[in-house]
């Protein structure tokens, strides 16, 4: 198994669901479905298994519309999970993950 991208607690921006497959094969669809929040951040609540078929983790993230609820999403779904660590604030401003 890999090793966790994100603890619990960090902000994170959400890519676009263009170009990205659910669980059950839908194109441009988050992997457990959802509203596109491209270029919005969340923040890292919880995570949960390794999924194996994707090569990376599942974790609950706030949403931005509603900070107290939480989607279930994949590591891969978040800028700073292929971006060598830079944050992506939503107004294509990049900041320094820490």
């Amino acid at each position: 198994m890999k090793e966790k991208k994100f603890k619990i607690g960090d902000r994170v921006t959400y890519k676009s669901r263009v170009g990205l497959i659910s669980r059950h094969g839908v194109m441009d669809s988050y992997y457990h479905g959802g509203e596109n929040y491209d270029g919005h951040t969340g923040t890292v609540m919880d995570y949960d298994e390794f999924l194996t078929e994707r090569g990376c983790y599942q974790m609950a993230v706030s949403i931005p519309t509603h900070p107290n609820i939480t989607y279930s999403m994949l590591e891969s779904e978040f800028e700073e999970y292929s971006t060598g660590g830079e944050i992506y604030n939503g107004q294509g401003i990049k900041h320094k993950f820490i």
